[in-house]
């Protein structure tokens, strides 16, 4: 499994303004509204780094990927015939392809009171988490799940183990990824790390 991953921290304002420039309106409406300026990196960079990954991906595709959200706020392709899922944390964006349904979820580790966001979150289910990192795997892996399902809105009633997951760690970052046809181990995630030189 590949995952995808630009630092949007990396890159220069000359690049975020070339990003923009080619941007897609409903990400450029996104970019104009977001309140901070790492919201913004990561919009544009989300942007590149959908064109690079799909062009790793195909490299035959001609025509640049165009994506939509969809009711359920999933993003979606409307001209290659790929699910994407993407997320972002602290200027970090990770995305996620495949030909089957899929979810990726990411987050800065960080001491956290788990236990607090234990009884909050995970109420309902039986999880052991003793540490802010099994509170992140956890978390990371509820996330993607219902990227998966497709639902509108996360129900913190439900478990989202529908769907195989793999959790790794990136340096100081928690990566899960759900999907309808996972059949893959934590060893054979391979992060593909674009520079900003490639933007």
């Amino acid at each position: 499994m590949k995952i995808y991953y630009l630092n949007s921290n990396k890159l220069k304002d000359t690049q975020i303004d070339d990003i923009y420039r080619n941007a897609e309106p409903y990400r450029k409406l996104k970019y104009n509204t977001s309140k901070n300026d790492t919201a913004k990196r990561e919009c544009m960079a989300t942007d590149a780094l959908i064109k690079l990954a799909v062009k790793d991906r195909i490299p035959s595709l001609i025509e640049s990927p165009r994506t939509e959200h969809l009711d359920t706020g999933k993003l979606a392709f409307s001209n290659v015939d790929l699910d994407i899922s993407v997320t972002h944390t602290s200027g970090h964006v990770f995305l996620a392809l495949s030909e089957q349904r899929i979810g990726i979820d990411a987050e800065l580790i960080r001491e956290v009171d788990f236990d607090a966001l234990n009884k909050r979150y995970f109420k309902y289910r039986n999880v052991n988490i003793a540490s802010s990192i099994d509170f992140f795997r956890e978390w990371t892996r509820l996330e993607s799940g219902f990227k998966v399902s497709n639902e509108a809105r996360l129900d913190f009633t439900k478990a989202y183990d529908d769907f195989p997951s793999i959790t790794t760690q990136h340096n100081n970052l928690i990566v899960t990824v759900s999907g309808t046809e996972l059949h893959e181990s934590e060893d054979d995630i391979i992060i593909h790390k674009f520079i900003a030189e490639e933007i």
